[in-house]
């Protein structure tokens, strides 16, 4: 089994309680992956009662992590680390376990994954509600786009913390191909919370962008986006229209617009918990990182309608040789949520 796979399954029985069988599997594994294992594992100790070994497992994680010679490892591991710290309330050592981890985010010979890496670094500081820092790390990310989407995704923390207004202004300063997301997740935001009429006037706007794309291809993947926003707000109608003619340019792409097309679609059915027909649309999406994307952007939907089973199928076609684009721990989520 592949070192990231083992780490995710320690990492669900970690979660679990089971820390005793987490520990046998983080005690084969190699490689970097295991201290996001064993951070996991401190977080279960934490929470049976036994502080004090919870936190030497951490401190030692941390300082296997720090040791490593591997940038995209030491980073993932940190990050982890920090991660466990903050569940520990072990506060004053997550500081410089992300400075040590945004510094191997910058340290690797990749600049792409160094904006990857700092993106990921900022969606775990607003999680975990500290705005400013993650402001502060997706400022770092070079490229627009990726900083783009940073900015979409603290602006999905911030909704989440019930901050609606901050969501908003950030929501406003995201242009470019990000800023359909930012609108569909700030509409979103604004339906769960009664405003209906902001959320209206939102998915107008989030609309107009659509209407405004000439190119077949974004179009395409704009209505996407439209029609599970849609699906979400209950008007099943108007995302049935508009899936299906997202669908219709499919068969005419050439090969590599096609997969990242289907796949695309098939992500945004499984947001609007159509799961059977994202995975029909499977064999479009080729057999690389956008194929395991979708299988894992289903197995979440189906984990949150309850479908535990479906999602555990879904997760077994994944292939596991793109997968360092997405943690362990993101695989275990998929388990535990």
């Amino acid at each position: 089994m592949p070192s990231a796979t083992s780490c995710a399954a320690a990492i669900v029985l970690a979660r679990a309680g089971e820390i005793d069988a987490a520990t046998r599997i983080e005690q084969r594994v190699g490689g970097g992956y295991p201290d996001q294992g064993w951070a996991a594992i401190a977080v279960a100790t934490g929470k049976a009662g036994q502080s004090k070994q919870a936190e030497a497992i951490v401190t030692q994680a941390f300082e296997r992590a720090r040791a490593l010679d591997n940038g995209y490892l030491t980073f993932g591991a940190l990050r982890a680390v920090a991660e466990a710290q903050r569940a520990l309330g072990l506060a004053e050592g997550v500081a410089e376990t992300e400075r040590l981890a945004l510094k191997a985010a910058l340290t690797g010979p990749d600049p792409k994954r160094h904006d990857y890496d700092l993106g990921r670094l900022a969606d775990e500081q607003a999680t975990a509600g500290d705005f400013e820092a993650a402001l502060r790390t997706a400022g770092l990310i070079e490229e627009p786009q990726a900083r783009a989407s940073a900015m979409v995704e603290l602006e999905r923390a911030e909704a989440a913390a019930g901050k609606l207004d901050d969501a908003a202004r950030l929501a406003s300063t995201v242009d470019g191909p990000f800023r359909l997301r930012a609108l569909t997740l700030l509409a979103w935001t604004q339906f769960k919370a009664g405003a209906a009429d902001k959320a209206a006037a939102t998915t107008a706007s989030a609309r107009a962008i659509v209407t405004a794309t000439t190119d077949e291809h974004d179009k395409a993947l704009d209505l996407a986006q439209i029609a599970a926003l849609e699906a979400e707000l209950g008007d099943a109608k108007a995302a049935d229209a508009d899936f299906a003619q997202a669908r219709l340019p499919l068969a005419g792409l050439p090969d590599s617009a096609r997969v990242d097309l289907a796949a695309a679609i098939g992500v945004a059915l499984a947001a609007a918990g159509r799961t059977d027909d994202a995975l029909a649309l499977l064999p479009e999406a080729g057999d690389g990182f956008r194929h395991d994307g979708l299988l894992i952007e289903t197995s979440l939907a189906q984990t949150r309608a309850g479908d535990r089973a479906g999602a555990l199928a879904a997760l077994e076609q994944v292939t596991d040789r793109p997968l360092q684009a997405r943690m362990p721990e993101d695989l275990a989520g998929t388990l535990t949520q």
